[in-house]
């Protein structure tokens, strides 16, 4: 919801030279539809079923930037949880991450009021810190958390 999850693993997978997928972008591949309207026309059930099916055809690749609700959908918290891939949780503020999001049209949970929105974050922190194995604060400039995950032991 805002973290930065596919610019951070963009810049990781190019300074490390590794293959990366964003499963949004998977997903609307896959599809041949945009999120907004794969939401709009299917519902979020069915955009979450797709999200899982593509998380596990992507896994294969070295890094793989999740969509924020992945973690509400139980087979794909499952899968996280069961991976032997590193989990990375890129957590921030909340104030932070809605200033990032508030007007971002291609959201479509943005649309949401500001309480709404806080609880959803609340709940979805408690599902990714069950299934992290590192937790990065992405407050920071996205040079400075780039270096904050390289020089992880992972």
């Amino acid at each position: 919801m805002g973290v930065g999850k596919t610019t951070i693993a963009l810049k990781l997978a190019e300074v490390g030279n590794k293959n990366f997928v964003d499963l949004d972008d998977l997903i609307e591949k896959n599809k041949n539809k945009s999120i907004p309207n794969i939401f709009k026309d299917e519902g979020e059930a069915s955009f979450r079923r797709y999200e899982y099916e593509a998380l596990k055809e992507a896994v294969r690749n070295d890094i793989v930037a999740t969509g924020g609700g992945i973690v509400e959908y139980p087979p794909s918290l499952d899968f996280l949880k069961q991976t032997s891939k590193t989990v990375i949780f890129l957590n921030a503020d909340f104030d932070t991450l809605y200033k990032r999001i508030k007007n971002d049209t291609n959201r479509p949970n943005a649309i949401k009021p500001y309480e709404d929105l806080k609880k959803l974050y609340e709940k979805r922190n408690k599902y990714y810190t069950s299934v992290a194995d590192i937790i990065v604060n992405n407050d920071d400039k996205l040079n400075e958390v780039v270096h904050k995950i390289l020089h992880l032991k992972i």
